[in-house]
């Protein structure tokens, strides 16, 4: 195999949400023969604001081709979605990519990205705020975001201190929408990305062009966040916030996805089926984990 041949362009995109089974889908399709599955799951090339953009050079954007039939690799990085300017430069590099957007509710999305960086914010010293600090603050203050419209605010403290707007999925569908049509795109929820993985390997397979799984899959464990024990429990009064924040964008949403809501946490607040009350105490649980 000459160096030429070692290398792959990358056609599929798993864009986001963060937290919502990503890591899980790429090590499952990355098991397929024809796809180029080693290196970083995330390459945050297009959301690489260091990059000059007006001449955008790909020469490093490749993946590595590890055995003859692999056919191109997988780009797994879930603030593709959210980051203002990754999805038009996404187009410009490859406008024939198929995207895959993998969604969860977005209560249970922002606790368990919450989760994940107060963990690692702990192990380094490093504060960061508890979860009712972090609701009050972004429910009250719209976000700062990267790109065109502010340059001033460091790519770190966007991923870490934007955690409720990454939930606003109308929103980013219909950006998504602007820039690549619908039979490019494929929308999976994080449950069947959980409890259904040979199924859902069968759509995406059959969405990429490539010949299902000759046997079943062996289960791809998911990659939960740890817990925090001694931080401080989130309340009914969060929830309702979270709640009431979502709530306009979530009534958008059905005419933006195919996928059924119906079970999301949110959708049972809003039907009554559950209070905000019983959602505070099941994150006060996966807190002490």
């Amino acid at each position: 195999m000459d160096e030429a041949a070692e290398k792959l362009p990358f056609e599929c995109f798993i864009v986001g949400a963060q937290k919502a089974g990503t890591s899980t889908l790429f090590a499952i399709l990355a098991r397929h023969p024809a796809v180029a599955g080693s290196g970083p799951k995330e390459r945050h090339f297009f959301d690489d604001e260091t990059r000059d953009w007006s001449m955008p050079d790909y020469s490093s954007y490749l993946a590595n081709r590890t055995k003859p039939r692999q056919r191109f690799g997988i780009d797994a990085t879930p603030s593709y979605l959210f980051w203002p300017e990754a999805l038009p430069r996404l187009r410009r590099y490859n406008s024939s990519a198929k995207i895959i957007v993998s969604l969860r509710d977005p209560i249970d999305r922002a606790f368990s990205q919450w989760l994940m960086t107060y963990a690692r914010a702990l192990s380094t010293g490093r504060r960061y705020p508890s979860f009712s600090e972090l609701v009050s603050d972004q429910t009250r203050h719209p976000a700062k975001l990267p790109g065109k419209a502010s340059q001033e605010v460091p790519a770190r403290e966007v991923r870490q201190l934007t955690v409720l707007p990454r939930g606003l999925y109308a929103h980013q569908l219909r950006r998504l929408r602007d820039y690549f049509p619908d039979e490019q795109v494929l929308q999976v929820d994080f449950e069947e990305v959980v409890t259904q993985q040979d199924a859902l390997a069968r759509r995406c397979l059959n969405f990429l062009g490539l010949s299902p799984f000759r046997k079943p899959l062996s289960p791809v464990r998911a990659n939960p966040s740890s817990g925090a024990p001694g931080a401080a429990a989130p309340t009914a009064r969060d929830v309702a916030a979270l709640v009431e924040y979502y709530a306009d964008d979530f009534g958008d949403l059905a005419s933006e996805s195919t996928i059924d809501t119906g079970g999301w946490t949110l959708a049972r607040v809003l039907r009554k089926d559950m209070s905000a009350q019983d959602v505070a105490d099941r994150m006060a649980r996966r807190l002490s984990r």
